[in-house]
């Protein structure tokens, strides 16, 4: 596919915003919500901060998180630690879902699907967890979600996994990547050079040949691979797998044999870029599928900086899905028409 679908809309019909909360927070991983008072320390240090600024500041953002699943809204990519040469990067679960530098802002909806009043669709956490950089310029986040869609009083559960990098600004989070991702496997009969491929900007030399080259093992056939991994590390692979974690990801193949980098988009946390204490990475692969058949993946990892070298925080690579193989696999032969969902109860199994 080489052309952008028209942007998702975003539901009308809302969110049972205090229900989700209400679940999700049981799951956070971190206790107590910090308050917005004082400004975070500078960035691009090798300093490890207190222990109690970095959980009051991960409850914080995993507030922040389970807030923004249910507003919904284009990523804001306005900070000055982020290069806007670079920006930030938003990817879905459909084949055009992918916005990266100033299209974040026209990224309406992270949700498959079309949905609104009468097919609400609601999202629920289930294992939220965040980690906040060594120097607190910079956190990730890791979730598994079930996303319920209710159509003919009946509910279809959707599982979907989403990682996400998030930059400090004086007071607040503000997200610059996020992947979210519907866990399946290649097809038989997989289109080569499914979906949009990333708008390629390298970053500086130096880091650039030092985080490929990350990922290039990262996402090859070969294991075990020499990696350095920060504490609680996660690789989210395509397919219904459950995450790699720790160690895992150095040792487990994960299902992308042969694959090479197409193109990608290089970026750092940090006023300065050659100190920047975090620094991550968005792009898509080519993975043999068959004789003479590649097929397009997209990835983002997250690197931090440790001792002078890179150390993977977090990975995610995933495989499009289009509408109708989505609603196809949830809601069976029941659905009408995609532009908002309809479905034909009827019809509905």
């Amino acid at each position: 596919m080489s052309e952008r679908p028209t942007p998702r809309r975003r539901r009308a019909g809302g969110l049972p915003a205090g229900s989700t909360l209400a679940a999700a927070a049981l799951l956070v991983a971190c206790s107590g919500r910090a308050g917005r008072g004082g400004a975070t320390p500078p960035a691009d240090t090798e300093d490890l901060g207190p222990a109690t600024d970095r959980r009051s500041l991960a409850a914080e953002l995993e507030a922040d998180v389970l807030i923004g699943y249910d507003r919904d809204e284009p990523l804001d990519v306005d900070v000055r630690t982020i290069d806007p040469g670079v920006g930030g990067a938003r990817i879905g679960v459909g084949p055009g879902d992918v916005w990266v530098g100033f299209q974040v802002g026209v990224a309406t909806s992270r949700w498959p699907l079309v949905t609104d009043a009468e097919t609400p669709a609601a999202p629920y956490s289930l294992a939220l967890r965040s980690q906040v950089s060594r120097d607190l310029s910079a956190a990730w986040v890791v979730d598994e979600l079930s996303w319920r869609l209710t159509a003919c009083d009946k509910v279809a559960v959707v599982p979907l996994r989403l990682t996400s990098l998030y930059a400090r600004d004086g007071d607040r989070w503000v997200p610059v990547v996020e992947h979210l991702s519907l866990g399946r496997a290649v097809r038989s009969d997989e289109r080569a050079d499914f979906g949009l491929a990333v708008e390629a900007a390298p970053g500086r030399v130096d880091q650039d040949q030092a985080l490929t080259a990350a990922v290039e093992a990262l996402v090859g056939a070969t294991r075990p691979i020499d990696v350095a991994l920060v504490d609680q590390a996660v690789l989210v692979p395509p397919g219904p797998a459950a995450p790699l974690r720790g160690r895992q990801i150095a040792t487990t193949p994960w299902g992308a044999p042969g694959a090479t980098v197409e193109a990608y988009r290089l970026g750092t946390v940090g006023r300065d870029p050659v100190r920047a204490g975090v620094a991550y990475w968005v792009g898509t692969l080519a993975v043999p599928a068959g004789v003479d058949r590649r097929v397009r993946m997209r990835a983002t990892f997250v690197f931090e900086r440790i001792k002078g070298g890179w150390a993977l925080a977090h990975g995610h690579v995933s495989l499009p899905e289009e509408d109708a193989d989505l609603a196809a696999r949830f809601l069976g032969p029941a659905v009408t028409s995609f532009n908002p969902l309809r479905v034909d109860c009827r019809r509905l199994r």
